[in-house]
Parts: C-alpha cells; sequence; structure tokens
C-alpha cells in the first residue's frame, strides 16, 4: 500500500490568502471611491504651484522631506487676508471629513496624533502670521508638518512640507501622500464653491 504524504498545508493557508485579498481588493475600492469623490472640479481653477518656500514657512518647516502647492484665484472684491483662506482647512469638504474620521480610527491604537485632539477649531495650530502669510503645522512622532497660505498675484496658495521621523514615518507617508494632493485640492475646491475666502481687505500693516 502506498503511503499517503502528509502536503504540511495548514487548511487556514487558503483561507488567509483568499482574505487578504479580499481585503486588498476592498481597499483598492475604497481608495478610488475616496479619490473620484475628492477629485470633483469647483467652478474655479485650482491648480498645482510652485511651493512658496520663503519667508514664515521657510522658518517654521527646517528640513523638508516633501513640500506641494495648489493655488486658487482669488476673485474681485474677496479678501487677500491669508487668515480668511486658512479658515478653509477647518471647514473640510464631507468626503474629507470621512478620510479623516478613517485615518483616526487606523491610527490612534499607534498612538498617533488623531486629527481632532487638542486641536483648534478653527483648524491646525496657528505657528506664525502677517497680513500676507500664515503658517499652521503638528509635530508628532512619525513626522511634522507644516502649511503656509500665502495671497499674491491675485491668487491663494496652500503650500505643505512634511518631515519624516520615526518608523512609522514612511511607511504612513507612503499610504498618506496618494491622498494629500486629492485632500488638498477639494478643500481649495470647496472654499470656491462657498466663498470661504470672502470678506474686506485687512486693515494695513
Amino acid at each position: 500500500m502506498r503511503r499517503r504524504e502528509d502536503s504540511g498545508r495548514r487548511p487556514w493557508a487558503g483561507c488567509a490568502a483568499v482574505a487578504a485579498a479580499v481585503a486588498a481588493l476592498g481597499g483598492m475600492a475604497a481608495a478610488g471611491w475616496f479619490a473620484w469623490r475628492l477629485s470633483r472640479p469647483g467652478p474655479r481653477p485650482v491648480w498645482r504651484a510652485a511651493p512658496v518656500l520663503t519667508g514664515l514657512l521657510a522658518a517654521q518647516a527646517g528640513r523638508i522631506d516633501y513640500a506641494d502647492a495648489w493655488s486658487a484665484p482669488i476673485r474681485d472684491g474677496e479678501s487677500t487676508d491669508p487668515a480668511a483662506w486658512a479658515g478653509v482647512l477647518a471647514a473640510l469638504p464631507p468626503p474629507v471629513q470621512e478620510l479623516m474620521r478613517l485615518r483616526d480610527l487606523l491610527v490612534r491604537p499607534l498612538g498617533l496624533v488623531a486629527a481632532g485632539d487638542g486641536l483648534p477649531e478653527t483648524g491646525f495650530p496657528l505657528l506664525a502670521q502677517t497680513d500676507r502669510e500664515v503658517v499652521l503645522g503638528v509635530d508628532d512622532k512619525h513626522l511634522s508638518f507644516r502649511v503656509g497660505i500665502t495671497t499674491a498675484d491675485a491668487r491663494a496658495t496652500i503650500t505643505t512640507t512634511v518631515t519624516l521621523s520615526g518608523l512609522l514615518g514612511r511607511p504612513y507617508w507612503a499610504v498618506v501622500r496618494w491622498f494629500h494632493p486629492l485632500v488638498v485640492r477639494a478643500t481649495l475646491s470647496q472654499a470656491t464653491r462657498s466663498n470661504l475666502g470672502a470678506g474686506s481687505e485687512p486693515p494695513p500693516g
């Protein structure tokens, strides 16, 4: 009689592989759904711009591992006060709010700062301000970021800089980097829909 060979396969291995594949497909579908919702254009153009790495932001950023910028036109009669435009970061579009809630759910077990943990209702903490530039930012154990809002040449520009640190920095940013431009673009697009930047000129300094 031929002896039956033990293949050594574990019965749960196939199930685990299927579950991993389903989870990966689900993650890709969710990412695509968020990307589609975040990419809807507003009534005014929002375009990728050269990062504004001067002034207050240059002094606050330190070492820069990543930087990008997005701009939107300032219409006649709208405020050129960057603090008014900084308010758009606090009024996140619904898809961005959903994405941030998902992000908070995933990072809390890792001990990272959640979007609403101790942050002001007006958005990220204010680090520096002039009548033409505002810098916001947060320092966490995996990365630090700075957001500079400038108003010049009839446009508002949001520049983001990121400094990575710790073991989680690069893996975390490898995922978030894909969504980051969509989030900033969607936030500026919402500003063009709701006129969050509208207001009077700031008093001369």
